[in-house]
């Protein structure tokens, strides 16, 4: 995927790196498409066409580019879930249960029993139900743990928290506020105990989460866990630095009303664009 973008960036000038940086994978697609279509109309200009070819046919390149644009557009309208967390990408673990009985919260231990907790660690993981419902989950302490406070806030451009540990709202000592652009969430718990919650209901297919942390009083790293076909799980991301985490997804969530697979617009006139310009005669 890396190669693909690079492809269309040496065509399409590296000012679309930035951009690429400041919107979603969807708009700078459409973006560089429209870049495709001005740079395909130039090269027919003889005074630009003097310009590009020097050595290396601009043709080439720019067919290539389109090509490459062709793939990558038809890779984001497929149902397969791209997730990355500050850049590196995670797969979901799949559970034959509901979210809410995989976080198995117990009034024993008051804390979540997934097997993945971690002492003074926020542990961190998406999985996909037997609904097919994606979750993510946010787990703070486990056996051993110091007790704990933590006050950060949710910002987000789509799901919802479906999920709060303790689950009695009578009996926790919890604070989840709805605010404009997420959630501000403030958890106390015992020592040996965990917090946490579930986020879900993932409706669009491109959305982003940004976790800032305020206070992490008893948590001191954390990790964010992914899983092979098999559901062995391994640390795709670990720091010792629990301020901000950037969680982003880049295709059809689960569920998505969106998910089923289709040749999008923008492949199609991409693939238009790429015939037009094959069927003109060969520069000079």
């Amino acid at each position: 995927m890396c190669q693909l973008i690079l492809q269309i960036l040496k065509v399409v000038k590296s000012q679309s790196v930035k951009l690429l940086f400041k919107m979603n994978f969807q708009s700078w697609l459409k973006i560089c498409f429209i870049r495709l279509v001005g740079l395909g109309r130039a090269l027919h200009r003889p005074k630009v066409k003097k310009l590009y070819f020097l050595g290396v046919t601009m043709k080439t390149k720019f067919l290539k580019a389109v090509m490459a644009f062709c793939v990558l557009s038809a890779s984001f309208n497929s149902n397969a879930a791209f997730m990355s967390v500050d850049g590196v990408e995670v797969e979901a673990l799949d559970i034959n249960e509901s979210l809410e009985s995989f976080y198995n919260f117990s009034s024993s231990n008051y804390s979540a029993n997934t097997g993945f907790e971690l002492a003074n660690q926020l542990v961190a993981f998406f999985a996909t139900d037997n609904a097919d419902n994606l979750g993510l989950y946010l787990i703070f302490g486990g056996p051993g743990s110091d007790a704990g406070n933590v006050n950060f806030d949710i910002a987000s451009n789509d799901g919802e928290i479906i999920y709060v540990d303790d689950p009695n709202a009578a009996t926790r000592s919890d604070t989840v506020t709805a605010t404009a652009t997420g959630y501000s969430v403030d958890l106390i718990y015992g020592a040996n105990r965990t917090d946490g919650l579930i986020l879900s209901n993932f409706a669009g297919d491109f959305w982003d989460i940004a976790l800032s942390f305020n206070e992490t009083i008893g948590i001191d790293s954390f990790s964010f866990l992914t899983f092979d076909s098999n559901g062995t799980d391994s640390v795709a991301l670990f720091s010792n630095d629990v301020s901000d985490i950037l969680i982003s997804s880049f295709a059809s969530a689960p569920n998505s009303p969106t998910a089923v697979s289709a040749p999008s617009t923008l492949m199609i006139l991409a693939l238009s664009l790429s015939c037009i310009f094959a069927s003109r005669r060969k520069f000079n």
